[in-house]
């Protein structure tokens, strides 16, 4: 019988599960057991996980063919750097977009010069 805690058994199911070890780089060990089971001719699956890991295990489907093989699914998310990257560009041209607007600054002011001086 299944043992999984969020496996509700009722008679009428006819569930399977697999034991699965899980061990990290440390040796650590953890146990799976999703669960594969039929409620009113219907497959059904329940998923388990191992939350320190984000270890993610279910049944995909059983293959009733000649081989009898069950197909087990496991989705673990990328490892995580502890770097943040930031690319900085630099534009080697910009000093002289500043040089034009000073100079464009520069210009107006002496237009208004000139023309406030011949208004006189």
């Amino acid at each position: 019988k299944p043992s999984n805690k969020n496996y509700k058994p009722d008679p009428s199911h006819i569930a399977m599960s697999a034991q699965l070890d899980v061990y990290n780089m440390k040796g650590l060990h953890s146990t799976l057991e999703p669960v594969y089971y039929i409620d009113k001719n219907i497959p059904k699956t329940v998923d388990d996980t191992v939350n320190e890991y984000s270890l993610y295990v279910h049944f995909a489907k059983l293959n009733m063919d000649a081989n009898k093989s069950v197909d087990i699914e496991f989705k673990q998310p990328p490892a995580q750097s502890d770097y943040i990257i930031m690319k900085a560009l630099e534009f080697p041209q910009i000093n002289l977009v500043w040089l034009g607007t000073i100079i464009m600054v520069f210009g107006t002011f002496l237009s208004l010069y000139k023309r406030l001086n011949t208004a006189k």
